[in-house]
Parts: C-alpha cells; structure tokens; sequence
C-alpha cells in the first residue's frame, strides 16, 4: 500500500505512456497525451487542429481503480487517516503522498455505492474532478475482476457526458441570462441535454445509467445553477 501512495502523484507528471508517431517512439505524461487527443479530435471535427471552439474549460477529470490486490479485508471498513484512505487521496488528488493530518474526511469523499451487494470494505472515492474505486471483493478474485471494468467504463462514459453535456448547459444558461430566446437546434440541444442530466441527478430512470457519482459530480462542479437556469427557461422547476 506504501508503493501505491507514492506512486500514485507519478502517473500524472511521469513520461509513462510511450506512442508511436510518423514511425517514432515517445515518452508522454498523460496530461500531454490527453491534449494531443483532443487535438486530434478537435481537427477530425472541424479540419482545424486549434480550433478548439467555446466550451467551458475544465480541469481533467480523473478515475482510477484497483483491479488486483492481496490481503485486503472485504468486510472490514477503511479507516479514517488509515492506508486504505491515504492510497485513495493520493489517487484522486494526484499530489505528493499526502499527510495523514490533511486528509479529506472520508465521511466527505465517500460515494454511497447504491447497491444490493455493497460490502463494507467497498469505496468509492471522490472529489470534485476524481474518482476512486476500491472493491477488494472483486479485485482480489480473478473471475469477478471483470466488474470493475465494466464499473470503471461505466463511471468514465458517464463522467464524459456530464461533462460534455454540462458545458452545453452552462453555455445556454449564459444565453439565456441574456434575454435572447432559444430557436431550433440550440432549443432541441438543451431540451435534450438538460433532459439527461436531471435524469442522471435524480438517478430514477431507467433509462440512464444510475450512480450517485453523477450527483456528485454535478453538484461539486457548480453544475446545478445553469441546469435550473435551462430548466426554468423551459419552464421546468428547479433540482
């Protein structure tokens, strides 16, 4: 567990990814792959690798999970300031191995899981850019490791369209404050956008993959104004 505390703040700084480019091989962080992708995403869009448009810039939004271990007790609870806490801070802050005496309350960062067969030693994570999943039940059994990553890529398409889709929203929600009306497309986008993002808020339809993670991360990432704000202009009540 010691390891994982200070390794955790390199996987962000470190050259740890290696890409093959033009026929040659180089080291990247994962900040400098994550721009180079957008990058590239941005020019298949538009033609125009610079053109990045308007959107609201936000910091990256991180999700790290442990996908085998040994020795971690499934029924026993993470401490507060203990190792199991420590190793999810550093992972989700991403700073140098944090100070037991600076740690964020677990009763703070601690995601309710939501689910039937939640065991205590389970934990998900987080804080306002960062998730953290922690279920040794799975990662310590080689034929349910699989759920964590289809739990893990669940968690990160839901991130990316709470982040996308909310930024569609912020953007209407300034719009609106102006007192220009909304017409065609620009309506139907945030009808539709606002639409799943109060569903992924209440977490009560079927249709959309529920997780208390996606409250969170709405309402830690001011979120929530701009929604109502949409909302209210297609006279929605308020969250």
């Amino acid at each position: 567990m010691s390891e994982l505390i200070q390794f955790a703040p390199m996987l962000r700084r470190a050259s740890i990814v290696t890409l093959r480019q033009s026929g040659n091989l180089s080291s990247s962080t994962l900040t400098d792959l994550a721009e180079m992708t957008l990058s590239r995403l941005t020019q298949l869009r538009t033609g125009v690798a610079t053109a990045r448009g308007h959107g609201v810039a936000l910091d990256p939004f991180s999700i790290a999970t442990i996908i085998r271990g040994t020795g971690a007790m499934t029924t026993l609870p993470a401490i507060e300031g203990g190792a199991i806490h420590s190793a999810l801070e550093a992972l989700t802050r991403w700073q140098s191995p944090p100070d037991n005496r600076r740690l964020t309350d677990l009763a703070q960062t601690r995601i309710p899981l939501g689910t039937a067969d939640v065991q205590a030693g389970d934990v998900l994570y987080g804080h306002a850019r960062s998730r953290a999943i922690w279920m040794p039940r799975h990662f310590m059994q080689t034929q349910t490791r699989a759920s964590l990553g289809c739990y893990h890529r669940n968690l990160v398409w839901t991130a990316l369209q709470i982040d996308s889709l909310g930024s569609l929203v912020k953007q209407g929600a300034t719009l609106i404050a102006t007192g220009k009306a909304l017409r065609g497309t620009q309506r139907t986008m945030l009808q539709r956008a606002y639409g799943i993002l109060s569903r992924f808020h209440s977490g009560s339809s079927e249709v959309t993959y529920r997780t208390l993670s996606s409250k969170r991360h709405l309402e830690d990432n001011d979120m929530i104004p701009a929604l109502n704000a949409v909302r209210g202009a297609f006279q929605r009540p308020p969250l």
